[in-house]
């Protein structure tokens, strides 16, 4: 019996660095950058990591996106009052032959394999999760609301930007697009996040009344700005949720 749990526990393992190696820069696998950057989340609740992907894959994501442009695979969705963007969608045999990198990456970000390396890397423990692929064009925008159930409860946000070389050295801080976290009823900024190549941000809301929202990407006269962006929000496992479940152990 030992000796199958032992073969079990093998395969999990080799099945689990498989998986992280065909997607992440082996950087990120190295315990001293490990190290670095659980002090770093530790102190600044958020980070980001550039060439987080491996360079063929994160070619291969931006390939599979550039035929999504060829065929009606993006949704535009509101209401106008809250949020205006798009979000990828999958409905046809040609999409499915074409894009399957793009799901295979979403379907890679939901996995518990992932969730493990997440908490590897950070020290948190997640459970559910709500993602989506989401355009930004000229116009677009995501507006801090009031009545987000997001904003009186702890999560972890993933932000994934997928933008190509010529973009990135043309996008002006005026141009708009970028991620910002306020305190509710407060004005003052926390934090900004600017569309950058291959690069994973995470930030950790622990608190209540932390929002956050996409500023208006601006007309541009020199370029037409576009990004798209992989956007996951993982529910955060907390010390309550784990009190919790241990009494209900308890009364069992």
């Amino acid at each position: 019996f030992f000796f199958f749990v032992c073969i079990y526990f093998f395969l999990t393992k080799f099945h689990f660095f498989l998986k992280i190696d065909y997607w992440i820069n082996r950087e990120y696998r190295r315990t001293n950058t490990i190290k670095k950057i659980k002090e770093q989340f530790f102190e600044e609740s958020s980070i980001e990591l550039e060439r987080f992907l491996k360079k063929d894959r994160y070619i291969e994501l931006l390939n599979a996106l550039d035929t999504t442009h060829t065929i009606n695979s993006w949704k535009k969705i509101g209401p106008v009052n809250k949020r205006n963007y798009s979000i990828y969608q999958h409905d046809n045999e040609e999409e499915e032959n074409n894009n399957n990198m793009i799901e295979k990456f979403q379907t890679f970000l939901s996995s518990s394999i992932f969730q493990e390396y997440l908490f590897n890397l950070l020290n948190i423990s997640t459970t559910s999760i709500y993602q989506e692929c989401r355009q930004f064009t000229s116009g677009d925008y995501c507006l801090a609301y009031d009545t987000n159930p997001e904003n009186e409860a702890s999560g972890l946000d993933l932000y994934f930007s997928c933008i190509d070389d010529k973009t990135a050295t043309q996008w002006k801080t005026n141009t708009g697009g970028t991620v910002h976290y306020v305190l509710q009823g407060e004005e003052e900024e926390i934090l900004r996040i600017l569309p950058k190549i291959n690069c994973l941000a995470l930030v950790y809301r622990g608190a209540p009344g932390v929002i956050y929202m996409h500023k208006y990407l601006r007309h541009d006269t020199t370029f037409t700005p576009k990004r798209v962006e992989f956007n996951a929000i993982y529910r955060v496992q907390d010390d309550d949720d784990e009190d919790d479940s241990n009494d209900s152990t308890s009364d069992q």
